[in-house]
């Protein structure tokens, strides 16, 4: 996998929404990719701080994912 491959799964793998081959590629790119694992924890403590400030949810809205999702990706694409 390539970042931008990264990018398009992240809100699949935050979801667990990927299929068993994607997502062993997904963690193998994140061992080696230090920028794309820093992105992942970003925006996991993000969807965290989300979960503390809302009332107690199962999952955040999946709007509110792709919102920070696309922030990251603009963000990420401006370096």
């Amino acid at each position: 996998m390539r970042c931008e491959d990264i990018l398009r799964c992240l809100c699949d793998y935050i979801d667990e929404e990927l299929d068993a081959l994607t997502e062993s590629c997904f963690l193998d790119h994140l061992e080696q990719c230090a920028r794309c694992a820093a992105l992942l924890h970003t925006v996991e403590k993000t969807i965290d701080l989300s979960r503390d400030i809302w009332p107690r949810q199962a999952r955040l809205p999946k709007k509110v994912i792709r919102r920070v999702y696309y922030q990251v990706r603009i963000h990420y694409r401006q370096r």
